[in-house]
């Protein structure tokens, strides 16, 4: 949803009309996904939005189809099921709503509130009885909210909705065998992006994140095909072709100017751009000139949350090795202060210290899950009885529902670690399949690596 977007789909209707001269070539379906669990909507709120997303994208003409963000914690066989189930033909919603004597536009351009209504109603009762029933999803309903009620700052919360969207349509997409995912991000969007990232640590991905072709997933590539126009020049454009715009709460809504990085920066440049108008293409045409180069990482050498080529050592957590130097300074500091007191209390704090200092490592975080039971016999002994979540898992990997964020940090680039760390464990699982056997993969691979190093020849 949005302005982009719509524009995005008024660009494409009009490119691959009939009457076009340079036609477009190429066969698009819209998908529109369904975050309504994260802002915490009431089920009449939720049917409200969707019933105009449906009048919407049915007057496209392209088939549609609505999917729910929850849908990224299931299997590629469920994606690519739900995708199949839900993707609507146009001509389903083209009897109701000639049937119900709706016309498209008012003669002054302007549409009706009531026309609008009914027409909504009408393709939403059609597009219920002509679709299959579709799976409700609540245990995925379930992970989902885990996961974002981990999340203890509207910075991570909005990093971790944003790679949750993306992981969706890339899987989606790769389900479907689409070639090409053309998402509506613009000008502004894309500079307000580079500075906060830039601010997120997530500088190392900035050629991907505002270059027109992304390529860091490996089976679709994001196209962004208005990253020329200013969220100016959209909103003429939508004003003047009466598009007609849903525009969706965000999180960061109603929300005070500091209270995210995202949040924080839009204010920002919004507030430049009002003093001097050069600032967007300025900053713009700066990040332009950045570029990828390819071939620099290792097939292996991917973070697995948003894809993007590793700026650290595989393996490895630069982040809580500088933290447990500063946790470890400051255990001998207060264990120094609290001497006097009593050997209690400073061997209190010496524990505490050591405890706090100890980094996330690949041998640490692959260790987790085989400290739950040692072996069958002291599950039973400990009355277990197997029923655990480690008595499924074979040894030496760990089940999708026990990565937490910390043993995920080494497998993730710098700032994707940093958003891991405003997450709390809350127990269960938190992460999609994709992200966790990315993680299981890697680590296989690094053991694997460890194992045969001394038998492996090393380029000169």
């Amino acid at each position: 949803g949005g302005v982009s977007s719509s524009t995005l789909l008024g660009l494409s209707k009009e490119g691959l009309s009939d009457g076009e001269q340079r036609k477009l070539r190429y066969a698009p379906t819209v998908c529109y996904v369904d975050e309504s669990i994260v802002h915490g909507w009431s089920a009449e709120e939720r049917e409200c939005i969707l019933a105009r997303v449906h009048h919407v994208l049915t007057g496209s003409g392209f088939p549609f189809c609505v999917l729910p963000l929850q849908l990224v914690f299931c299997e590629d066989e469920a994606i690519a099921d739900y995708f199949s189930r839900s993707t609507v033909a146009p001509a389903s919603c083209a009897s109701a709503t000639s049937a119900s004597g709706i016309a498209g536009q008012t003669p002054n351009g302007e549409r009706s509130g009531e026309c609008e209504e009914r027409s909504a109603e009408a393709c939403a009762a059609s597009s219920s009885t002509s679709s299959p029933a579709l799976p409700r999803l609540e245990a995925e309903q379930a992970q989902l909210a885990n996961c974002l009620s981990s999340c203890q700052s509207l910075t991570a919360k909005e990093d971790l909705v944003f790679t949750l969207r993306t992981r969706l349509l890339s899987a989606v997409a790769a389900a479907a065998l689409f070639d090409w995912v053309l998402t509506g991000e613009n000008c502004t969007r894309l500079v307000i992006r580079t500075l906060s990232d830039i601010a997120k640590g997530k500088g190392a991905a900035l050629p991907y994140a505002t270059a027109f072709a992304d390529r860091r997933e490996r089976s679709t590539t994001f196209l962004r095909p208005l990253r020329e126009f200013s969220s100016k020049e959209i909103g003429y454009y939508c004003h003047y072709r009466h598009v007609e715009v849903i525009q969706p709460p965000e999180i960061s809504t109603k929300a005070a100017k500091n209270s995210s990085l995202d949040r924080l920066t839009e204010s920002f440049v919004h507030g430049l751009q009002a003093n001097f108008p050069s600032t967007v293409s300025t900053v713009y045409r700066t990040s332009e000139k950045l570029r990828v180069v390819d071939g620099a990482a290792g097939l292996d050498e991917r973070c697995v949350l948003c894809g993007s080529p590793m700026d650290l050592p595989f393996g490895s957590d630069s982040h809580s090795d500088t933290f447990s130097k500063a946790t470890t300074a400051a255990g001998h500091l207060l264990g120094g202060v609290l001497a006097d007191r009593g050997p209690g209390v400073a061997a209190t704090a010496a524990s505490s210290s050591v405890m706090q200092s100890a980094p996330v490592t690949r041998d640490t975080a692959s260790s987790v899950a085989a400290k739950t039971c040692s072996n069958e016999a002291s599950s039973a002994e400990s009355g277990c009885g197997g029923s655990c979540s480690c008595s499924g898992a074979s040894a030496g990997t760990t089940p999708s529902d026990m990565f937490t964020p910390d043993m995920l940090k080494p497998y993730t680039c710098y700032g994707c670690r940093l958003v891991l760390h405003d997450m709390k464990d809350v127990g269960g699982a938190m992460f999609p399949s994709r992200v966790t056997h990315g993680a299981q993969t890697a680590s296989n691979r690094e053991e694997m690596r460890e194992q045969i190093k001394d038998f492996l020849l090393e380029d000169d």
